[in-house]
C-alpha cells in the first residue's frame, strides 16, 4: 500500500528489520491445567527499549472485532497462526512504506517449527524476488498487523512470541499494541539476538478496550547492512493467556474472560 506512510520519533525508530513470522500463533484458550502453560519468557527482552510508531492505515475498512464467546469462561483461544497454511489469513493487514515494495510474507527460509514462517521483507513486487538469506533492503518499512480483537472483558493480556533478529544498528524490530490500528506502543530491538528467542509483550494498557490490535514492524535505513534482518516464528496474544495443546507449536492470541 503505497500511499500509507509511515511515521516513528526519531528515538523511538524501528530501522532495518528483515522481521520474519513463523509459526505464529495468537489464541485463547478455556480452562487448561496448570501443566499446559509453555515456560515464562521475559517481559523485558535484552537490550530492547521502549517504542511508538505511527501507521496511517486511514484507508483501511476493518472488519468488526474478533470477539470470544459470550459463554468462554477462563482462559480462551482467540486465534491461532502458523503460516503453514493460507497467509495472510483472516485478521492479518500486510503493508509497506519503505523505498521500494517489501512486505511480510510466508517463507521457508528460516522455520522454527515446521517448514515456513513469515519474513518482513520476502513478499511484495521486490521482496518476493529475495533469496533466502539475502541481505535485508536499505530503507525499507514493512508491517504486520492483527485485530481488531475485543478485550473488553479480558482480565489481563499479553503477546507471547518467538523472534529472531541480527541487524545491523540502528536497524530494528519492533512489535507493539493499539487502540486504533494506527498508533503501536511496545518495544524494540537492535543487534544480534543470538538465536531464537521466546518473548512476552504485557498488553495491559488494552486490556478492556473494545477494539485491539497488535503489530510487528521492520525499518531500515539508507547505510549498510550485511544480515537477513529479523524472523518470528511464533505469535500468540493473549489477555492472562495460555496456549492452546502444544505450546511450541500453538497459541499466540490468548486471554481470560471475566467470569
Amino acid at each position: 500500500m503505497k500511499n500509507l506512510r509511515v511515521f516513528a520519533k526519531p528515538w523511538f525508530r524501528v530501522v532495518g528489520v528483515s522481521l520474519v513470522l513463523g509459526a505464529a500463533l495468537l489464541a485463547v484458550v478455556l480452562n487448561l491445567p496448570a501443566s499446559a502453560e509453555p515456560p515464562d519468557p521475559p517481559a523485558t527482552p535484552s537490550g530492547s527499549e521502549p517504542a511508538q510508531v505511527f501507521v496511517d492505515t486511514s484507508g483501511i475498512a476493518w472488519d468488526s472485532p474478533i470477539k470470544p464467546a459470550s459463554s468462554a469462561q477462563g482462559w480462551t483461544n482467540i486465534m491461532t497462526e502458523d503460516f503453514e497454511g493460507t497467509f495472510p489469513s483472516s485478521g492479518w493487514t500486510l503493508g509497506e512504506g519503505g523505498n521500494g515494495d517489501y512486505r511480510w510474507a510466508k517463507r521457508n527460509c528460516r522455520p522454527h517449527n515446521g517448514y515456513y514462517s513469515a519474513w518482513g521483507v520476502g513478499g511484495g513486487a521486490n521482496g518476493s524476488s529475495l533469496q533466502c538469506g539475502s541481505q535485508y533492503p536499505n530503507s525499507a518499512f514493512s508491517y504486520m498487523i492483527y485485530g481488531p480483537f475485543d478485550l473488553s472483558n479480558a482480565t489481563q493480556a499479553e503477546l507471547l512470541f518467538y523472534r529472531w533478529n541480527k541487524t545491523i544498528s540502528p536497524d530494528r524490530l519492533l512489535w507493539g499494541q493499539s487502540t486504533d490500528g494506527s498508533h503501536f506502543t511496545g518495544w524494540q530491538v537492535t543487534g544480534d539476538s543470538g538465536g531464537w528467542q521466546y518473548q512476552s509483550f504485557d498488553l495491559a494498557g488494552v486490556v478492556g478496550q473494545s477494539q485491539v490490535w497488535i503489530g510487528f514492524f521492520l525499518e531500515s535505513d539508507s547505510a549498510t547492512r550485511d544480515y537477513e534482518g529479523a524472523y518470528v516464528p511464533m505469535v500468540r496474544s493473549n489477555f492472562l493467556c495460555i496456549p492452546k495443546l502444544d505450546y511450541t507449536t500453538s497459541c499466540g492470541l490468548c486471554c481470560k474472560i471475566l467470569s
